[in-house]
Formats: C-alpha cells, sequence, structure tokens
C-alpha cells in the first residue's frame, strides 16, 4: 500500500507542475496578446497621426503660424507630430509579436498536452490504489480460502490412500 501511496503523490506532483507549466504558457500567451493588441493600436494611432500632421503641410505656415489663439486644427496637427517617433517604436513590435505568437501558441498547446496525460496517469494512479485497496480487503478471505482448500485437498489425498488400500 505504501508503494501505491508513493506512487500516487508522485503522480499528484507531476500533475500539479503540469497544470502550473500550462497555467505559465497561458500567462505568456494572454500577456503577449495585450502587447500585441497595444502595438496594433499604436500602428492605428500611428498611421492618424500621421494624416493629422500632414495638415502643417497644407497650412500656409505650418506650425509656425502665430494666429492668437492658437488654431486648434494646427495645434492638434503638431502634437501628433510630436507623438510619431514614439508610435513608430511601438508599432515596429506588432510584426515580432505576430511572428512569436505561433510559438507561445504551440508552447500551451503543447503544455494543455502535458497536463492532460499528467491528469489522466494520476487517475490510472488512484484507480489502481483503489482496487489495490478493495483485494486487501479480502486479502484475510482469501488466505482462509487457501487453507480451507490445503485441507480439503490433505482430506481427499488421505482418503485415496484410504481408498486404494
Amino acid at each position: 500500500m505504501a508503494d501505491g501511496e508513493a506512487r500516487l503523490a508522485l503522480a499528484r506532483e507531476q500533475e500539479a507542475a503540469a497544470r502550473s507549466d500550462y497555467d505559465a504558457a497561458m500567462r505568456q500567451v494572454r500577456d503577449r496578446e495585450a502587447l500585441l493588441r497595444a502595438a496594433e493600436q499604436a500602428a492605428r494611432d500611428l498611421e492618424a497621426a500621421r494624416l493629422r500632421a500632414g495638415l502643417l503641410r497644407e497650412v500656409k505656415f505650418g506650425d509656425e503660424c502665430a494666429v492668437a489663439p492658437a488654431c486648434p486644427l494646427v495645434t492638434d496637427a503638431a502634437a501628433a507630430r510630436a507623438r510619431i517617433p514614439e508610435l513608430e517604436g511601438e508599432a515596429a513590435h506588432a510584426e515580432g509579436l505576430k511572428a512569436g505568437m505561433t510559438h507561445w501558441h504551440a508552447e500551451a498547446h503543447a503544455a494543455q498536452a502535458r497536463r492532460s496525460v499528467a491528469v489522466h496517469d494520476a487517475a490510472a494512479v488512484e484507480r489502481q490504489l483503489l482496487a489495490d485497496r478493495e483485494t486487501a480487503k479480502t486479502a484475510p478471505y482469501l488466505d482462509g480460502a487457501e487453507q480451507r482448500i490445503a485441507e480439503y485437498e490433505k482430506d481427499q489425498q488421505a482418503a485415496d490412500v484410504v481408498h486404494a488400500a
């Protein structure tokens, strides 16, 4: 029984480790998906900023226009132009993140498979342990039956000897 308990404990440890690996892989996938969404949003924002900054080429004096109060369109276009380098840096990560997502999805899938195997193995060990416990409950009866069979065979042999004589 102690061996079965040890096997079950080991199987449960392996199952917990596999669950932990799967959870870590899924966290990586979720984190990278969030980063990818942010990079894709930065790419969309970059296009909008470029369009808004393009207004400065259309205005006669661009952002040098000294009209008071300041024109909100020119002010917005100048602010958009200032954000372009930052947005370019953020958007540049999108392609690398997309390429890496295949790897992380594969890692999560492999971790899920390992977790499924570990759960199945732990359940099999537990079923075997329960079956062994049931067998152990019947062991005293089996021992008694073996003794009675041995006595019966001994009596049968004695009867055969007497009958042969």
